[in-house]
């Protein structure tokens, strides 16, 4: 309320004072301080005054009028937009900021936690007997393999903040995890085709557990480590369409698996397919064993 600002805001008017010392309302902090001709008008945001406008000029002989005042006002009407308009987006990046401290934490915790999965499985098997221990390793391979790929794809999805992540990218990763380098000694050679493919992270999600299945079923059946695997994918231009096409060199699929078949493995890539990321999937054998995958819209899966 002091001084000819704080008098502005304080009665939400418009406040006009002439050269001289002697108007009672100024700041008591200069009593005695000449000043030249003054006038404030109150800034206005949702119909709350949040403060004051004031422009004064100690060398000005003349007083300010009411056209000065309104002249004033339009200003101040100017000035309270950018004052929002810096408070939201203060307020913005306080919030986006908040957000990433929190997004970090829990990439954090999901990454432990699936790291933390893996141990206790391991850890379990000491607790197994001699003559089980065979049939566990080999479950327990399978399960370790599947939260790998989870972890995997879990990386790559938080450090493109949950946005669209390259399927080239994501391939590799599992295909290596799985297969191990495709260069080293008495390992399953495998090729991904290069691709601008993009996908959305829950679509990633699934795509991972469904390339991951089929690189083990690859790695299970390559007891001779001559097998060669390719991956691939192509996008139609009518419309937002992707194919992904997984083969490998080996003897094909059995005819059980061909007729609609198979272990838990191939159930899940046929589930995530149809029913999660709402695609058609196809197995046959060509010159080994194929798996060709029609997908809708894959950017758009965000469920």
């Amino acid at each position: 309320g002091e001084g000819v600002s704080g008098r502005a805001a304080l009665e939400d008017s418009v406040v006009l004072v002439g050269a001289g010392g002697c108007w009672g309302g100024r700041d008591q902090s200069y009593p005695v301080a000449p000043f030249g001709p003054a006038v404030a008008v109150p800034l206005r945001l949702d119909r709350r005054v949040i403060g004051a406008l004031y422009v004064g000029d100690d060398d000005r002989q003349l007083a300010y009028d009411h056209g000065d005042a309104r002249l004033l006002s339009m200003f101040a009407d100017q000035a309270t937009l950018v004052i929002q308009r810096t408070r939201l987006l203060d307020q913005a990046q306080r919030d986006a900021a908040q957000r990433a401290v929190l997004l970090r934490e829990v990439n954090h915790r999901v990454k432990n936690n699936l790291a933390a999965i893996i141990g206790l499985l391991y850890t379990q098997e000491r607790t197994v007997p001699t003559e089980h221990r065979e049939v566990y390793q080999e479950i327990l391979a399978k399960l370790a393999a599947r939260v790998q790929a989870l972890a995997t794809a879990h990386q790559l999805i938080s450090q493109a903040a949950w946005g669209p992540i390259p399927f080239y990218e994501l391939a590799g990763q599992v295909m290596g995890s799985v297969l191990g380098a495709p260069d080293a000694p008495n390992a399953v050679a495998w090729h991904i085709r290069p691709s601008d493919v993009m996908l959305a992270s829950e679509a990633a999600q699934h795509l991972t557990m469904v390339l991951c299945e089929l690189a083990t079923n690859v790695a299970r059946h390559a007891a001779d480590g001559q097998r060669q695997v390719s991956c691939e994918t192509a996008s139609w231009l009518e419309g937002p369409k992707l194919v992904i096409t997984f083969r490998d060199s080996g003897a094909g699929y059995p005819a059980e698996v061909l007729a609609g078949a198979g272990g838990v493995g191939l159930d899940l890539v046929r589930n995530l397919v149809r029913g999660s990321l709402r695609g058609t999937i196809r197995l046959f054998n060509d010159d080994g064993a194929v798996a060709w995958i029609e997908l809708d819209d894959i950017l758009g899966q965000e469920d």
